[in-house]
């Protein structure tokens, strides 16, 4: 069991972080010192520590879930709304490619998301609205889905997104 658990989280995390900064900084590094920054990261963290307080795991996982519902928000609306269910496949490994954007950042995206980010931890911060802290995913979800078809609701019927 410990050896099926140590590969599946190598597999799932190690790979990806490695992967990921590895094409953040491809002139400054590989896979090989990427997969130790990631490493490192982990250690320094110290996640084993969490699981002493559980309020304090309860508000990191809180953060974590605030984060991923404004993206997962976006990219419903993106793709069932604004796209009409189309992807462009060869365009997402193109470099001006329809997904590019603004020099490869959807800028009403990241508005969104960080709307969505606000909307969901509010509830850490004030402490009225302490309640909504609990549902800081669907808050996410529902703010940033909302605020990022109120702003791409023009482009919905580009011409480039149409089937080729």
């Amino acid at each position: 069991m410990l050896i099926a658990t140590t590969s599946t989280s190598v597999a799932t995390n190690l790979v990806s972080a490695g992967f990921d900064l590895t094409n953040l900084f491809p002139s400054k590094l590989n896979y090989k010192k990427s997969g130790l920054i990631a490493i490192v990261v982990a250690v320094v963290s110290v996640p084993w520590l969490w699981f002493d307080d559980a309020e304090l795991i309860e508000k990191i996982m809180g953060g974590v879930a605030a984060a991923l519902g404004p993206a997962i928000g976006i990219m419903i609306v993106d793709y069932h709304l604004i796209r009409k269910r189309y992807l462009h496949v060869e365009d997402l490994y193109v470099k001006f490619g329809q997904y590019a954007y603004r020099k490869g950042w959807n800028v009403q995206a990241l508005f969104a998301m960080c709307i969505g980010i606000i909307i969901a931890i509010i509830g850490l911060f004030i402490p009225a609205l302490e309640n909504l802290y609990t549902y800081n995913w669907f808050l996410g979800v529902g703010t940033g889905g909302l605020i990022y078809l109120i702003l791409m609701w023009k482009k919905r019927n580009k011409k480039d997104w149409k089937k080729r």
